[in-house]
């Protein structure tokens, strides 16, 4: 049930989920030579399945509010709605992306 949610994912809304890594795991990205997909790459590759005015919601967990705005930023210059989820908890962040209909996709 979607109790643990503060909000729940519409369901035509496709949910993005950015993992910092850079945050998370700081130490690891470096031996990996930085995982995390860039926000325009991103943004290319939706838009290359999913039609312009596909609504997103963005999760983007404990990552820093630049590193997000250019997320929101990339999605929205290639004609996605955006909707950012905020800094939420772990446990609610999970709960909106286990509650997914449309489509989930991430870093």
């Amino acid at each position: 049930n979607g109790g643990c949610c503060a909000a729940l994912p519409a369901d035509d809304e496709q949910v993005f989920h950015h993992r910092s890594f850079v945050t998370d795991l700081p130490a690891r990205v470096m031996k990996w030579g930085g995982a995390e997909l860039k926000p325009r790459r991103s943004a290319e590759m939706l838009s290359s399945v999913l039609p312009p005015g596909t609504r997103i919601a963005l999760v983007a967990g404990r990552s820093n509010r630049e590193r997000i705005a250019s997320y929101v930023h990339a999605f929205r210059n290639h004609s996605f709605r955006v909707r950012e989820m905020g800094q939420q908890s772990a446990i609610r962040d999970f709960c909106f992306l286990a509650h997914a209909r449309a489509g989930l996709w991430g870093t």
